[in-house]
């Protein structure tokens, strides 16, 4: 288990949710699913990125995982953000990058 999923999973397990276990990381599916008051939830966990033109950004979401509830958007193992998947394809651009300069000047 990679240590941004490692620390999705302890975050949610404090605040009450059920968390089933990930898959491997090669798996098809969810990065992780949470469960509370018998509702699952599919998550989908990405990480912010430092370019070299000194701007944040998210990779776009593959095309099989855009039916997902939620991103959890981390930088290292810090979670940053957890938006619906609906908002967050609406804040990317149409090659389906996020920029993240502003969120993580208030962050970091």
């Amino acid at each position: 288990m990679t240590p941004d999923i490692l620390s999705a999973l302890k975050y949610f397990e404090s605040t009450g949710f059920i968390v089933l276990k990930p898959k491997h990381k090669n798996a098809n599916g969810a990065d992780l699913i949470i469960i509370k008051n018998n509702e699952a939830f599919k998550i989908e966990i990405k990480q912010a990125e430092y370019k070299k033109n000194k701007t944040w950004q998210v990779q776009p979401i593959q095309k099989n995982r855009m039916k997902d509830d939620f991103v959890l958007i981390m930088h290292k193992e810090i979670i940053v953000e957890i938006i619906a998947m609906e908002d967050h394809l609406k804040l990317c651009s149409k090659k389906g990058y996020r920029p993240m300069t502003q969120r993580m000047k208030l962050i970091i």
